[in-house]
């Protein structure tokens, strides 16, 4: 069973009576009483209405059209593999996950 909650929008008057009823002194919940809201929905609202610059983005207004998905190379995938199944080389590179004989970056040093 799919569950999916659609919040209601805020209307103007709402909006309005909110903020009213804030400069009065109401907490939160109180308000949401009286607007059939929770008290979390009607902080989330006065807040994003004061400080609209630090307003939450949902992910799905981001423009993704200049992601780009990096995938590993088969001969990337091919070495990995092979460096897994060299045996580790003492116990903190089982606990630890130690470069294998060859490819530590203190090996290579001259």
């Amino acid at each position: 069973m799919t569950y999916f909650y659609k919040p209601k929008k805020w209307t103007k008057d709402e909006s309005d009576l909110a903020a009213r009823l804030r400069r009065e002194g109401l907490s939160n919940g109180e308000i949401g009483q009286r607007l059939d809201r929770t008290a979390q929905s009607v902080h989330r609202h006065l807040y994003t209405r004061e400080h609209p610059e630090q307003s939450i983005v949902s992910f799905r207004d981001l423009d993704l059209s200049c992601a780009t998905i990096s995938r590993p190379t088969p001969g990337m995938m091919e070495d990995r593999f092979q460096r897994q199944l060299l045996p580790p080389r003492d116990l903190t590179g089982i606990l630890m996950g130690d470069p294998p004989v060859g490819l530590s970056a203190l090996e290579r040093r001259t």
